[in-house]
């Protein structure tokens, strides 16, 4: 039976953007792409979680109030964020980085939940990074990570929204999207001090794209995939051993 939820927000948590309601919607919505990809693969339940990418805990509150009994992995880029997730839901909390060859846990997981991580990458960091998850995924664990798609693309063709780009870097997006199926953008050089990190943009990718970079992955199949299942946006992909 899931318990409470944990209603506390840090006051440096940038994903609250002033709607309680939908801060918490996001995380619950997270969580029925958790359960759908749990249907698909015949699992009840979790030993060991982690929140790749977890922020203050938009999604790992509810992953907490719904597995109460898994132990809980924080990894975020952010120290202030993984040391509130420790503080706030009991969990082991690992500094994540750049580069996914100095990332290192200390167990493997039954559940890897990634959202809205590998959104930022370009496609060396995508495959490197993906490739790092199911490394560290348990032969009947559960990976769910979630991509913009095409509904992403859509936005973009229509103007409804650039995610902070500029023409040019909406224009650079789209153009690499309709060539290969995958189109990345970096964020303006102003933008990387407040982040903390040397690259980081947006990218664009077609589910062709993506299933073909699963494919290349060792041990690695496809469960399910579920376009605008996160928050009516973003793409959910599940992916197990295989």
């Amino acid at each position: 039976m899931d318990q409470t939820i944990e209603l506390e927000i840090a006051s440096a948590d940038t994903m609250y953007e002033g709607s309680r309601e939908h801060y918490f919607s996001v995380g619950q919505s997270a969580l029925q792409c958790v359960k759908a990809a749990m249907a698909a693969a015949g699992k009840s339940d979790f030993r060991n979680i982690l929140d790749f990418g977890c922020g203050f805990g938009r999604v790992l509150r509810a992953l907490k109030a719904s597995f109460p009994s898994a132990n809980l992995t924080a990894c975020d880029i952010s120290k202030e964020a993984v040391e509130f997730c420790e503080k706030t839901f009991g969990a082991r909390p690992v500094l994540s980085g750049e580069d996914s060859a100095n990332i290192q846990f200390e167990n493997a997981f039954d559940l890897i939940w990634c959202g809205t991580v590998l959104t930022q990458f370009d496609a060396p960091q995508f495959s490197d990074f993906l490739a790092l998850l199911q490394s560290h995924l348990t032969r009947d664990g559960l990976l769910i990570f979630t991509t913009q798609g095409p509904f992403a693309a859509r936005q973009l063709r229509a103007g409804a929204f650039n995610y902070g780009l500029d023409e040019k870097g909406v224009a650079t997006i789209l153009e690499g999207y309709e060539a290969t199926g995958f189109g990345y953008a970096d964020y303006p050089s102003s933008v990387l001090p407040l982040v903390g990190v040397a690259k980081y943009g947006v990218c664009v990718a077609k589910p062709s794209w993506v299933c073909r970079q699963i494919e290349a992955v060792p041990n690695m199949r496809l469960v399910s995939y579920t376009e605008q299942a996160w928050d009516n946006h973003q793409d959910s992909i599940a992916c197990a051993w295989s």
